[in-house]
């Protein structure tokens, strides 16, 4: 596959600037259009020319578009009105950013997210409803960016749902639902279109609410990042999937006594220039408070170090109550303070949205070791 170059056309005789290129590229690597994937195994080599005219080889972590193109350009031109046609927006998708039929079964979605799309696939038929989600999103609400309409307190769009309610209420479809009990299942139902819509209606307010945090998280993350200026300084963590120890030639026997390693994963933006990726690893297997305290504490440690001038800290992660979102970290905030003279914000995703760059970092290290 060849790159496109940094001037390109645009289909219609006129020239893209390197600016709107830039812009596309940006956009299909923001979190709320792509996922990066972990894995050791999730990993692209990209042929390019480089400078001095040279073929160089680049091993680049995988992402999944979490969304099909034609959805993604609709949000692109919705954003960026005639910036760009259709045909060479998707060209110029990154080529380490896979299409989303090709995620993996092993992928972690938003269950929420999924449930809504789920039963929009079966409604797609019987009501005029998009199987898009953010189309669906612009049909049920005034304003998709306004607080009143995404928590459904809006008297304009509060029930504006009702009016794609089905006409053929009792014809019975089949539909699907990732159901928590014993073990969560992905279930196949039947029910009648009516009380399909219904379910729709029950979970339509959750998951407004949930896009509204989920894109002003996004948003928010965004102005941290163009804020770092060396006093200012953005940090995001999480915990790793733990890695195996194998050897290379290993025995037979051997194959299943494997022992583990936690890894620790942190990127710090520190201005518009530098960056730093910090992956920590441990034989000590428990992912909870103690051993947060312990990477939290080496951590800041280094960056106030090696960058003397950081006043503010901003953290982002995940809200996992067993590791992050507890009251012993928060305790432990006032102590980093005091120690280091710099302040502390702690921030937490919205569930299962946590993904970001370390996503890639415990899967570059697992990679790094079988080389």
């Amino acid at each position: 596959m060849k790159q496109s170059s940094d001037r390109t056309g645009t289909g219609n005789g006129k020239t893209l600037s390197e600016d709107t290129v830039k812009l596309v590229r940006e956009f299909y690597l923001s979190n709320d259009i792509s996922w990066q994937a972990p894995g050791r195994r999730d990993r692209i080599i990209i042929r390019e020319t480089d400078r001095n005219g040279k073929q160089v080889k680049r091993t680049v972590q995988i992402r999944y578009m979490l969304m099909s193109l034609t959805e993604a350009y609709k949000i692109f031109n919705s954003m960026h009105p005639s910036k760009i046609g259709s045909s060479k927006f998707c060209e110029l998708r990154p080529q380490n950013i896979l299409l989303f039929e090709h995620i993996p079964h092993s992928v972690c979605v938003c269950s929420y997210h999924e449930n809504i799309r789920l039963l929009l696939v079966a409604l797609k038929n019987h009501t005029m409803l998009s199987d898009e989600f953010h189309h669906f999103i612009g049909q049920v609400t005034c304003d998709p960016s306004s607080k009143e309409c995404m928590t459904r307190t809006c008297e304009d769009c509060a029930n504006l749902l009702d009016t794609f309610a089905p006409s053929e209420e009792e014809t019975p479809i089949k539909y699907q639902q990732w159901l928590s009990g014993e073990k969560v299942e992905k279930a196949n139902l039947i029910a009648s279109v009516q009380d399909v819509f219904s379910e729709l209606k029950k979970q339509l307010k959750n998951i407004l609410l949930r896009t509204f945090v989920k894109r002003n998280q996004a948003t928010l993350m965004e102005n941290l990042i163009s804020g770092c200026d060396g006093e200012n300084v953005v940090l995001q963590v999480d915990f790793s999937e733990n890695a195996s120890i194998m050897a290379q030639n290993e025995i037979q026997s051997a194959h299943w006594g494997h022992g583990q390693a936690t890894l620790f994963t942190a990127h710090a933006w520190i201005d518009g220039v530098q960056n730093e990726s910090i992956v920590l690893i441990s034989d000590y297997l428990s992912h909870g408070k103690k051993s947060v305290y312990v990477y939290m504490t080496y951590i800041m440690k280094l960056l106030k170090e090696k960058y003397p001038n950081m006043k503010m800290l901003n953290i982002v992660s995940d809200g996992a109550s067993s590791q992050f979102k507890q009251r012993y970290l928060f305790s432990n905030l006032h102590t980093w303070e005091l120690q280091h003279g710099i302040r502390i914000c702690w921030n937490f995703f919205a569930t299962s949205h946590g993904k970001g760059v370390v996503d890639g970092l415990g899967g570059t290290v697992k990679r790094s070791v079988w080389r």
